[in-house]
């Protein structure tokens, strides 16, 4: 990453906030603050998620309908939460976030939760009587380091990255877990009828086998893995019958989610749109891994567009079941075997442009494709 993109993403992280701040909707966003270039890295990535989960318990105590967003950029991992204004005092919600970051000792210094009222309208520490934040280093104001450039870029980053590798101050989450295995299923660590053993999984996440037996009844829930008494969990093989059924919804929910973004396409939203739509371009033919990176990216974007949340929500429950079905996908792609970019280029351009026409035709057109090739696995 340069400075140039970084500076890029922040201000798509601004449209993009501006867009979501509708008036009704009031937007908390978590981000880390990590100085230098490099805010990448799996080790962030699982940070990040370990945390947000975390948090999240204290945002659902406050409203019981919350959904969210995680985008990447070259400015780091973001969640964008979403709550209706509504019964909320978003003073409480910022006094809730500092007693978070203090709860979680030295991760809260690089932890950033904002509550947003409107563009222009963040609840701030002031807000509250408290003073601003503290720097990573010293018992100066951050902004006074900053801004006097106190400390070596290398003494900083050596703090991140000793308080990312250090043990939470807390139980790792069920929704953290859930997220983990769907993550490992989706890397290929874990396949079609593997075993999800009890013992392993609470040796490996440092939690109680009780905590475990909850995540698996989600999965069982979700309809990812099937229970039998004397062998455990599995991960489930879906037959073809499910696996058309579930493609039938996908697809479904999938007009209504893409319709919303063209439907409700604002002019703030064009810059991100046309980035996305150049990046791809940029994209060498050969490339696959930077492909199978950019057909999730790209998807995750473009859903992150809809206010079709209750569609959105549904829709990631299918693809919960859908996991190893995906994995297959990206190994397609990774093979040279499939490429769904240049039905995004047209998603982007169409959009863009207006095109009703040929929006609608090419979401179609990207529905077969994938239809064919999914319903193709069981012959292989």
């Amino acid at each position: 990453m340069n400075l140039q993109e970084i500076l890029d993403a922040r201000e798509k992280r601004t449209l993009f906030l501006n867009n979501k701040l509708d008036g009704n909707t009031l937007v908390i966003t978590f981000s880390l603050n990590i100085p230098g270039l490099n805010k990448l890295g799996n080790d962030k990535r699982i940070f990040i998620e370990k945390y947000f989960y975390e948090y999240l318990k204290y945002v659902n105590k406050r409203s019981n309908q919350v959904s969210y967003d995680l985008l990447t950029d070259a400015n780091g991992y973001i969640y964008y939460l979403y709550l209706d204004i509504k019964n909320i005092n978003p003073i409480d919600l910022k006094k809730d976030a500092l007693k978070f970051e203090e709860s979680v000792g030295d991760a809260g210094k690089i932890i950033d939760i904002d509550i947003y009222l409107a563009l222009t309208k963040k609840i701030s520490r002031q807000d509250i009587a408290k003073l601003a934040r503290k720097c990573f280093l010293c018992d100066n104001f951050a902004k006074e380091c900053a801004f006097l450039q106190k400390h070596s870029e290398a003494d900083l980053l050596s703090f991140v990255n000793k308080t990312i590798n250090l043990k939470t101050p807390f139980i790792l989450s069920e929704e953290f877990i859930f997220a983990d295995i769907l993550k490992r299923i989706s890397d290929g660590e874990l396949s079609e009828g593997d075993r999800l053993k009890e013992e392993e999984l609470s040796e490996r996440y440092n939690v109680s086998r009780t905590k475990i037996r909850e995540v698996i009844k989600k999965l069982k829930e979700d309809d990812l893995v099937t229970l039998k008494k004397h062998i455990g969990a599995k991960i489930k093989v879906l037959n073809n019958t499910e696996i058309k059924e579930i493609l039938e919804l996908r697809i479904l929910l999938k007009r209504i989610i893409f319709k919303n973004v063209f439907n409700n396409y604002l002019k703030q939203n064009y810059f991100m749109i046309d980035d996305v739509k150049n990046r791809i371009l940029k994209i060498k033919e050969n490339d696959y891994e930077l492909k199978a990176i950019w057909n999730i990216e790209i998807h995750t974007f473009l859903f992150s567009l809809s206010t079709k949340y209750y569609t959105k929500s549904y829709y990631n429950k299918l693809e919960t079941t859908f996991a190893c079905i995906n994995r297959k996908i990206k190994e397609k792609i990774l093979k040279g075997e499939f490429d769904l970019l240049k039905n995004f280029l047209i998603m982007c351009d169409s959009i863009i442009k207006r095109d009703e026409k040929t929006f609608f035709s090419n979401i179609e057109d990207y529905f077969n494709k994938i239809e064919s090739l999914i319903l193709s696995f069981k012959n292989e």
